[in-house]
């Protein structure tokens, strides 16, 4: 038995499929979208390279900031990109003193 209006998010989110049900998961995901605005890469890429000159490995930098390695070399792969500003915080808090060389 369905408790979910149809053509609402919560519907989509439960299984419904219907045209009416994807539209508003889409309408949803674009608000969402709208409200976590992306942010430059470069500043993330130019800390990127400063930690490893100082001789951090990319594996330990990873680590340092709870990421995959894989997601680092996308991101250093990838100048001119945007980022969520959640991820490249984390990277930029990585600092030397952390333990990552």
């Amino acid at each position: 038995m369905k408790t979910t209006k149809c053509g609402t998010r919560s519907s989509y989110v439960t299984g419904c499929r219907c045209d009416a049900c994807k539209k508003a998961n889409a309408a949803d995901r674009r608000t969402r979208r709208k409200a976590t605005p992306l942010v430059p890469v470069e500043p993330v890429v130019a800390h990127l390279r400063a930690l490893q000159a100082a001789g951090a490995s990319r594996a330990r930098i990873a680590r340092a900031a709870r990421v995959a390695e894989s997601t680092l070399d996308r991101i250093a792969r990838q100048p001119g990109t945007r980022m969520h500003p959640r991820l490249a915080a984390r990277i930029l808090r990585v600092r030397i003193a952390d333990g990552v060389s």
